[in-house]
């Protein structure tokens, strides 16, 4: 047996890796724009901005037996310590992630490193930006709302005009600010 060498070195941080693949993963779960979800599960609406987590999400969510059970919900988990999480932050709201800025506090620190970045971060710096577009802003949430209504499929298309939208409610404002609520229109 011959020990692998760790010749990939991230460029961001210290760690070192046997195979590109393993380092590509790395630069973009841990230093990559985590609001650009390019990777999308092919069961449900689910998006990850990494294959790693993506996979985790199949694996857990679609294809092994979830034997823990939520007693308040109809959420089932694969591992005892997912199902912990799940009631934690969606029944007790325990919310152990506190802002070192103001009284917040969160029941995930993916919400918390949000919350900073939106409420207390320099808004003048604009480097979450569009992969499809010149568009640049310093929130995730707006990243993603730009997002769904400028490059998403357009489903919602008014039956009585021409107008189409990815967001729904662009759709039913549409509708009931041109009086076109009687021709309900389709989802495409």
């Amino acid at each position: 047996m011959h020990a692998e060498t760790r010749d990939f070195i991230c460029s961001e941080c210290p760690k070192t890796f046997t195979r590109a693949r393993t380092l590509r993963d790395h630069i973009q779960t841990v230093h990559g724009d985590k609001s650009v979800k390019d990777y999308k599960c092919g069961e449900c609406d689910f998006a990850s901005h990494s294959r790693h987590s993506l996979s985790n999400h199949v694996q857990n969510k679609h294809r092994e037996e979830k034997k823990y059970l939520c007693t308040l919900c109809d959420f089932a988990a694969k591992y005892p310590g997912n199902l912990q999480v799940h009631t934690n932050s969606v029944h007790a709201q325990k919310r152990d992630f506190k802002c070192d800025k103001c009284e917040w506090a969160f029941t995930r620190k993916s919400v918390l490193d949000d919350h900073v970045r939106t409420v207390h971060g320099d808004k003048s710096i604009k480097d979450l930006k569009c992969k499809d577009c010149w568009y640049a802003t310093h929130s995730r949430h707006a990243l993603k709302e730009h997002r769904k209504q400028h490059h998403a499929p357009k489903r919602f298309v008014c039956a009585t005009c021409d107008f189409r939208t990815a967001v729904k409610r662009t759709f039913k404002n549409h509708l009931r600010c041109r009086g076109h609520e009687s021709a309900v229109g389709e989802v495409v």
